[in-house]
């Protein structure tokens, strides 16, 4: 492999990942320091204070129906994801019949077959987060579901669905940003400059749909 080659792409691919990282780690900041700042917090605020009005209300039929969409939506994505896994898995078997067609794009990364196999490894890992946390999001939101049945007298009622709720959230968000983070990866498959291009790109629509 030569090292001419390949040193561009690890700064390009490195900084693409770092900046992605750096870019969660301020989000966390800003969402714990400054919540106003952060739809993830508003969110969560606006979640608790709906739920706390439709359980005191008895309005179990409308809470069901926005735990029940949750559900169908994270089990559709989950259900994509392990099929995304499978797709790349049975693509590492085919790198002969892939790996020129893969590089016609790539102006001056890496051609090997070991590096190519290292991109669908980390794509792989994406999607087997996103269906790690859109399974923990169904198990949270079932028993939520079953939770706001009991009613705030109970103590395992409003207390318990409001945190089933907030940990089927995360764990929705978690597995929504898993898929974000698929699209640079895929892009890295044409070309670091490429990638590169993705996650310029992605951080733009973060940055709007964050604020």
């Amino acid at each position: 492999m030569n090292p001419n080659i390949v040193l561009p792409e690890l700064i390009l691919v490195g900084g693409s990942l770092a900046s992605l990282i750096g870019y969660q780690l301020w989000l966390l900041y800003v969402t714990k320091h400054r919540p106003r700042q952060s739809a993830f917090a508003r969110h969560k605020l606006l979640r608790r204070g709906w739920i706390e009005r439709a359980i005191k209300d008895n309005n179990d039929i409308l809470i069901i129906q926005n735990v029940r969409n949750w559900i169908m939506a994270a089990n559709f994505l989950a259900s994509t994801a392990i099929l995304f896994v499978l797709g790349l898995l049975s693509t590492v078997f085919s790198l002969d019949r892939i790996s020129s067609k893969a590089h016609m794009l790539n102006f001056f990364g890496s051609h090997s077959d070991e590096v190519l196999v290292f991109k669908i490894l980390l794509l792989t890992l994406a999607f087997l987060g996103a269906f790690f946390n859109f399974s923990l999001c169904l198990r949270s939101m079932t028993h939520a579901s079953f939770m706001t049945g009991l009613g705030s007298e109970h103590v395992m009622g409003q207390r318990g669905a409001i945190h089933e709720l907030e940990l089927g959230a995360f764990h929705y968000m978690i597995g929504i940003r898993s898929y974000y983070l698929a699209m640079p990866l895929s892009l890295w498959f044409f070309g670091p400059i490429w990638m590169v291009l993705g996650t310029v790109l992605l951080l733009i629509i973060l940055r709007r749909i964050d604020r």
